[in-house]
């Protein structure tokens, strides 16, 4: 399956307006892209003599945090590198 496929059911126009109910359906197509994202095959090495760029993503709520590390002449050409997402624990929870 390509991945853009796989996205369909999360990227839906409608969404801009009113996220609906998450499904089954939400839940299967988020776990199949996690797996390729993920995947041997999608994660790549660093080449620091590449000149490629070298960008971080971050991402963090009350409750969690998460970072993408990402590799391209361009962000919006990106592949991922690393990643990682963690709760917090009870002590480090932004009241």
């Amino acid at each position: 399956m390509e991945h853009t496929t796989i996205l369909d059911i999360l990227t839906k126009k409608v969404y801009n307006q009113k996220f609906l109910e998450w499904t089954s359906e939400h839940q299967m197509a988020f776990e199949a892209i996690k797996q390729v994202m993920t995947g041997i095959d999608c994660l790549i090495s660093i080449d620091y003599n590449s000149g490629k760029n070298i960008y971080i993503t971050t991402n963090t709520s009350l409750k969690k945090t998460g970072a993408v590390l990402n590799i391209r002449k361009s962000l919006e050409k990106a592949w991922p590198v690393a990643f990682n997402s963690s709760k917090y624990i009870s002590a480090e929870y932004m009241l």
